[in-house]
């Protein structure tokens, strides 16, 4: 084996060790970590359009939600304040921000919704109640 694969399989293997540790989130009870679920509540006059970014830059499209409805969602929290979504294969991944906006004019109304009330507190609940501002979106506890 030449020297140049040698350095491949070790850069590759020091990335998937990495990666590997950079996901791996307490379960509840675990060190302090704890569910908690987040409400989204459509007041908007429109469907919403809500995204949550994950760690090593992955995207999953949250179920849409319709005018006068509400999406409910669990993360788990570590002890540290992480915040983890768990998708629909089980695994946990460090959840970066969550973007919420009208379905119909995303990229002109997508907001970032402030995690840290939910990153640090004792909180297991949170509500966002999402509402028209001027041409773009509110989304305020």
């Amino acid at each position: 084996m030449s020297w140049a694969w040698a350095w491949r399989l070790l850069l590759v293997a020091t990335i998937a060790h990495v990666a590997t540790a950079c996901d791996r989130v307490p379960a509840a009870g675990e060190d302090g970590g704890s569910e908690l679920r987040l409400a989204i509540e459509n007041a908007s006059g429109e469907g919403l359009r809500c995204v949550v970014v994950l760690a090593h830059f992955v995207t999953r499209d949250l179920p849409a939600i319709a005018v006068g409805t509400r999406l409910e969602i669990a993360f788990e929290r570590g002890a540290d304040g992480s915040l983890a979504y768990i998708s629909s294969g089980g695994r946990a991944m460090l959840v970066e921000n969550l973007l919420c906006g009208a379905d119909s004019r995303w990229t002109a109304t997508a907001r970032d919704l402030p995690l840290l009330a939910l990153r640090s507190g004792g909180i297991r609940q949170h509500r966002f109640r999402c509402t028209p501002a001027g041409a773009t979106l509110a989304c305020a506890p």
